[in-house]
């Protein structure tokens, strides 16, 4: 994405007579996480692991059936930090909407 570096996702699109459609996210919460977006950014592979396992897995996975790479589970930890996956019932869920959102790709949105 040559040439966008310093722009967000709404400038871009203002400059090319564009806009969102519904609800773009909150600034401050992507701030705020911009840690978690970026150890996403430097190992994707992992983290696609860990996002399949918990989006496809309405009820959660059990902890003995995570297997992942360390980097992957160091991804798991800090997703639980940030609270968007937490223990239920002796399983690990994506803990809301909006998790799911940022899961399923909006992470990728708060990298841009």
């Amino acid at each position: 994405m040559s040439g966008t570096q310093g722009h967000t996702i709404a400038s871009i699109l203002a400059g090319r007579n564009a806009s969102l459609r519904g609800k773009a996210g909150d600034q401050q919460v992507a701030t705020n996480r911009a840690a978690l977006t970026r150890l996403i950014e430097d190992d994707y592979q992992a983290f696609e692991r860990v996002r399949n396992a918990m989006l496809n897995n309405k009820n959660g996975v059990k902890p003995e059936d995570l297997n992942f790479c360390d980097r992957g589970n160091e991804i798991l930890e800090t997703l639980h930090e940030y609270d968007l996956v937490h223990h239920h019932e002796g399983a690990v869920v994506v803990k809301h909407s909006h998790a799911k959102r940022y899961l399923g790709g909006g992470w990728l949105e708060e990298l841009a």
